[in-house]
């Protein structure tokens, strides 16, 4: 299986810039090239591709944080996002395509009101993880529990909505994050 190497946050959020295929992680046209300003209307920011492989995971983790503060939600709703994406990613990845290869699609965008918004599109087998099992053994002491499902968890209760749809032999994930109260 091919691997990429990570991608520098810098080359990331460059605009419209298409990064080599020997990377894996290609971003096609940033709409205005300024990674930290917010939009004032309603907007969906450029796509990342990027191979389904745990190199891309910071290219993935920088893309969820540049959109976050293009929409204004603050530090803390990005980190949530950015926690509930790669969550994601990462099962895709590894449970999903194993070890064939594939790809992940993620699609930001704003309401222009405060929320952001991020669609991670891949071609594993169907996996509904709003409908996976709660994880055995909460009741143990954190040594003794089974491994697995604790991720799942944490990353859909981190996110303000979460929608799952299996749409032409793609799994697609919509999460949305708000500012929190006092979050930064």
């Amino acid at each position: 299986m091919f691997e990429s190497s990570p991608m520098p946050a810098a080359e990331l959020l460059a605009p419209a810039h298409q990064f080599p295929g020997a990377s894996g992680v290609r971003q096609v046209g940033y709409p205005d090239g300024l990674p930290d300003e917010p939009c004032a209307g309603p907007r969906q920011y450029a796509t990342l591709y990027a191979r389904g492989s745990t190199a891309s995971l910071a290219a993935i983790a920088d893309y969820v944080l540049c959109v976050a503060r293009r929409a204004g939600v603050g530090e803390s709703a990005g980190a949530r996002l950015r926690l509930a994406v790669e969550e994601l990613a990462v099962n895709a990845i590894v449970h999903g395509y194993r070890a064939h290869c594939g790809w992940l699609v993620l699609i930001g965008s704003s309401d222009g009101r405060g929320s952001a918004a991020m669609q991670l599109r891949d071609t594993a087998p169907p996996f509904d993880p709003s409908a996976a099992p709660e994880p055995e053994g909460l009741d143990l002491p954190w040594r003794e529990r089974p491994v697995g499902g604790l991720g799942i968890r944490l990353a859909l209760s981190s996110v303000e909505h979460y929608r799952y749809r299996r749409v032409n032999d793609e799994n697609r994930s919509t999460l949305i994050v708000r500012r929190r109260g006092q979050e930064t």
